[in-house]
């Protein structure tokens, strides 16, 4: 089954967010996790996450982090349930 992150930002061009992706390929890779990462920065796609602090990792429709860089312990507990 293939997971999904979701990475809402403001923009693609957003300094955290750029960091944040380049963490999760990095932790996806390194954990063999068989994710799609998925960057949304349509606002009206945006209201269905209920948060308006960006950006924010939610996987599998459920929240990770919001503003900040979730950790390693985080993720994979998200990954398992």
């Amino acid at each position: 089954m293939t997971n999904q992150i979701d990475i809402l930002s403001p923009g693609k061009g957003c300094h955290k967010t750029r960091k944040l992706i380049l963490y999760l390929e990095q932790f996806v890779r390194k954990h063999s996790v068989d994710a799609e990462i998925h960057v949304i920065t349509d606002r009206k796609a945006m209201l269905t996450y209920r948060t308006w602090i960006l950006p924010s990792v939610f996987v599998n429709g459920k929240p990770v982090a919001r503003g900040y860089r979730p950790s390693e312990e985080n993720l994979f507990k998200k990954f398992k349930s």
